[in-house]
């Protein structure tokens, strides 16, 4: 999620709130995209 979002969108505010909508204790998995080699070119 957070690899679309530019720097100027704040993205450490929105993982921030995202954060603040969970239970204290909750963790936040964040994950990239990944173009498979075998659709490359």
């Amino acid at each position: 999620m957070l690899h679309f979002i530019e720097a100027r969108d704040k993205p450490y505010k929105i993982s921030k709130l995202l954060m603040e909508a969970v239970p204290p204790g909750s963790y936040l998995v964040l994950t990239h995209v990944l173009t498979a080699p075998e659709t490359v070119g």
